[in-house]
């Protein structure tokens, strides 16, 4: 049991009783007792962000490793055996998560969204402290069930309450090691290695004392330092570079490690952290070699490997016998990549169309040894302002019937889509479009199966004015899966003028959104989930 009578009782026994009207100087009722005020409820006064350091953040960019108090009305009671009031949560707050919180215990859905954290209290603050760094631009909330109960009154909270929480991506709000070179679970490393090094995402202190080479357990001889990401072959960045005093004993299992003392910008440990690698039995003489691998139907062939260019930008594709750090000059740039698997991807945007630009592509290994090549780098000539702006690859309608891809023309003159194909294969034409299909600048054109219907009630209608442009049976072969696939358009000459990325639906109903103004990109980074608006800019 609990207790046997809560101190509030009293004032609930109080209550029953009669109480009699108060009399005036003159013997005359007097106005009634008002009686004592009613007790505050209990509620949250206030929910502040921290981070290691002390210093408070805002709850709209909170550090990836925060400290979060929340502070209550007055102190809480709790059983031993009863499930926390509070907790934190992954992702914001949706009618699930809020009516769990009206009773104890948690769903098993709900306890699946829980972020690991330890949960401390003092007085009437509950401190929450995640058991590791939250992801940067994450989304977590902070709740409060019904069933926290103040300790002195007994009285809980009328509703559930929670406050979301968003993890800042900025550098400052922390950091972590994104990268090793050696890469951890490199094997043949060089014995002969010139310098390893160490990436961060973001600023840290104590580099020099913090980082550390293991040959098994012993330590090896080596200088460590703070250096410029781009001398490393990493574009951007915060880095270290490690110096061996000698070369690395052959066939043995290294260790480079990390320790808690390495903090970053907010105070929080960076460590502890290791990669580790094994050094080759034999020295390394040879250069890297390189060479193209399969190349899409949209990019060129080169001895070294894939090219694809339109009228702004290129991507070389390259693969190399060994782990290698790639650097590519080309307009006045450097391009920079470390490639752990031997394969890597450089290229940009903002070029002039129809051009010539000579490029110099030079890569070195472990040991130091380098191969160069020049090469020449045409865009293409203007290509038509036409891009995949929207994928709706599972809708609530029958499936495949009720797919589509939308196309937005970003330019301004009109474009006759006749002989334009999409496909969700590098390799392959795909459907093509048949027919006269101009589509004014601005205007957009859903492309869908025959038999899609634009007016199904279990998804958005489309407006009657958008059209539709039918490419078979289904889209892109057997219709759009919703583990995600890539989707290609291409002009009549076969030039590829936009993509969309290979990344799973957002949700039944949902659509895949490009956002921004990266019309030619095809990357995740340039598409999100969103609400489904066909044939209309996204409200």
């Amino acid at each position: 049991m609990r207790r046997l009578l809560h101190p509030l009782s009293f004032l609930l026994l109080a209550g029953c009783l009669r109480v009699p009207p108060s009399v005036g100087p003159d013997g005359a009722p007097g106005a009634p007792d008002a009686g004592p005020s009613a007790p505050e409820p209990l509620a949250i006064r206030a929910l502040t962000v921290r981070d290691r350091g002390g210093a408070e953040w805002p709850t709209e960019g909170a550090p990836r490793w925060p400290v979060l108090a929340l502070v209550f009305s007055e102190p809480l009671f709790v059983e031993r055996d009863e499930t926390p009031p509070l907790g934190l949560f992954a992702g914001p707050a949706d009618d699930d998560l809020i009516d769990d919180l009206s009773a104890a215990p948690l769903r098993i859905a709900t306890r699946e969204r829980q972020v690991p954290a330890a949960i401390s209290v003092e007085g009437a603050t509950w401190t929450i402290r995640p058991d590791a760094p939250l992801a940067p631009g994450a989304r977590v909330t902070v709740a409060v069930g019904t069933w926290a109960e103040a300790a002195a009154r007994g009285q809980r909270l009328a509703e559930p309450w929670t406050a979301e929480v968003v993890v800042s991506d900025a550098p400052e709000a922390g950091a972590r090691v994104t990268d090793t070179w050696p890469a951890d679970g490199a094997a043949a490393v060089a014995p002969a290695i010139a310098e390893l090094a160490v990436r961060f995402d973001g600023p840290v202190e104590g580099v020099a004392d913090g980082i550390a080479l293991l040959d098994g357990d012993r330590p090896v001889e080596a200088s460590v330092e703070a250096a410029p990401c781009p001398a490393l072959g990493f574009d951007g960045g915060w880095c270290a570079r490690l110096v061996p005093g000698a070369a690395l004993a052959r066939g043995a299992p290294h260790r480079l490690v990390i320790a808690e003392t390495v903090r970053d910008a907010t105070g929080a440990p960076v460590g502890p952290f290791e990669a580790r690698f094994t050094t080759a039995t034999e020295p390394d003489r040879e250069p890297p070699r390189l060479s193209a691998g399969a190349c899409a139907l949209d990019e060129a062939e080169l001895p070294i490997g894939c090219l694809f260019t339109d009228d702004a930008s290129f991507t070389l594709r390259f693969r190399a016998s060994e782990p290698v750090r790639a650097e590519l000059t080309v307009a006045g740039r450097t391009l920079r990549a470390v490639a752990p698997r031997g394969e890597a991807r450089l290229g940009t945007d903002g070029l002039p169309s129809d051009e010539a630009l000579d490029a110099v592509l030079r890569v070195t290994d472990a040991a130091g040894r380098e191969s160069a090549r020049a090469l020449t780098i045409r865009t293409t000539p203007p290509l038509a302002a036409v891009s995949l702006v929207e994928v709706r690859a599972d809708p609530n309608g029958p499936e495949p019937r009720q797919e589509y891809v939308e196309v937005l023309n970003w330019g301004a003159v009109t474009v006759d889509l006749h002989g334009f194909s999409l496909s969700d294969r590098v390799d392959r034409e795909g459907d093509r479009l048949e027919g006269p299909a101009a589509l004014a600048p601005g205007q957009r054109a859903l492309l869908v199966a025959d038999g899609f219907d634009p007016e199904d009630p279990a998804d958005p209608p489309v407006p009657p004015g958008v059209p539709l442009i039918r490419l078979g049976r289904s889209i892109a072969g057997g219709g759009l899966s919703n583990a995600g696939e890539p989707l290609y358009l291409r002009d009549p000459e076969g030039h590829r003028i936009s993509a969309s990325p290979g990344v799973p639906a957002p949700d039944e109903g949902a659509c895949l959104v490009r956002v921004g103004d990266r019309m030619r990109a095809g990357d995740a980074a340039a598409f999100e989930g969103r609400p489904c608006t066909p044939g209309t800019a996204d409200r």
